[in-house]
């Protein structure tokens, strides 16, 4: 059997910018297509929900 290499080292993944809850309008600004090219953007589904009583 062949043994498979092992990654020791720690993913990067950046801090996020702002704290939630405190400035949410930026979260609602489209990714440019410079960003989509990157691959740097998170897709975001929305749910409302809506009684009626």
């Amino acid at each position: 059997m062949a043994k498979r290499e092992q990654n020791n080292q720690p993913a990067h993944h950046p801090a996020p910018s702002i704290a939630p809850g405190l400035d949410m309008d930026e979260l609602d600004e489209p990714a440019t297509e410079e960003e989509i090219a990157r691959g740097d953007y998170t897709p975001v589904t929305k749910l409302f929900i809506d009684r009626v009583d």
